[in-house]
């Protein structure tokens, strides 16, 4: 029988009692990682039972499912009955992030969740990126007849750098962030821009963890896309690194894997597709038989 409870704004307590369940259930599954850490906050709902732990965190119009759960085959019927208590109505989505040597090949945690009554909305490969000498020749070439100048975004750009992103991005298969998000990574000096005359026009949104830069979501209207306002943005960014002192362990990105032309694009310009993969599933209803 799942109870509900609340996370408090203090999440330690939360987080040694899935310390404890782990240790309690060495063989335990579960879809939790650092980077999730975004989802535990106050709004955040908890479910459990003797062999199972759920966080539910609210994003746009559905529910972030982290799951700790004692086995694989305990999985499907822990989900429904989770699914069954909070409301079918409702929108849930779980993120699998996991190393596959290949990626043709289905993982067997995604199987599990196709047989669920989940449906993959994307899949993404993570790619290795750099920032050299020839890269940068290349951006200050083609952004120099650029006229405008990129800086960071300020608090009360957040709603419209999250339209800008709703226009080419899902909220579900591209896993965008809230306001919420958007405006603590504002604070962070995370989300470089170019504004002309009162109007952002391009976006780059990264993060920053443990020395390691993650590029996220870049975006330019509609209208100036093939001005190269992407490669200006860059060069503010890496510059503010370099007359800073900031210097990264590594530098991420992803790409949807279905998307050929872009791997082609990432293999001439030096950066590397890994057989890491992110997929975004979303609940479709009853599970299958």
């Amino acid at each position: 029988m799942l109870t509900t409870t609340y996370l408090p704004r203090e999440q330690m307590r939360l987080l040694q009692e899935i310390d404890a369940f782990r240790c309690a259930h060495p063989a335990c599954i579960h879809n939790f990682g650092p980077e999730k850490a975004v989802y535990l906050h106050e709004h955040t709902q908890v479910e459990r039972d003797e062999n199972a732990i759920f966080l539910l965190a609210p994003r746009h119009d559905f529910h972030e499912i982290i799951f700790f759960v004692e086995s694989m085959n305990q999985l499907p019927g822990t989900l429904a009955a989770l699914i069954h208590k909070s409301g079918a109505e409702k929108r849930y989505r779980i993120t699998l992030n996991y190393q596959q040597s290949d990626p043709n090949e289905e993982n067997e945690l995604v199987r599990t969740l196709f047989q669920s009554g989940f449906v993959r909305t994307k899949r993404l490969a993570r790619i290795r990126a750099k920032f050299d000498e020839t890269r940068k020749a290349l951006c200050e070439k083609l952004a120099a007849p650029i006229p405008y100048t990129p800086e960071f975004a300020r608090l009360g750009d957040e709603q419209e750098i999250l339209d800008l992103l709703l226009e080419e991005f899902d909220p579900v298969a591209d896993n965008l962030p809230t306001l919420a998000e958007i405006r603590e990574n504002i604070e962070k000096q995370q989300v470089a821009i170019i504004r002309h005359e009162g109007k952002i026009l391009s976006v780059h949104y990264f993060t920053i963890q443990n020395s390691i830069y993650y590029g996220w979501w870049d975006i330019t209207r509609k209208e100036y896309r093939g001005d190269f306002l992407f490669l200006k943005v860059e060069l503010f960014v890496n510059d503010h690194f370099q007359k800073n002192g900031i210097r990264f362990k590594r530098a991420y990105g992803w790409r949807d894997i279905t998307n050929k032309r872009h791997k082609r694009e990432d293999k001439l310009g030096g950066k590397a597709w890994e057989n890491v993969f992110t997929d975004y599933l979303l609940w479709a209803g009853e599970a299958s038989q």
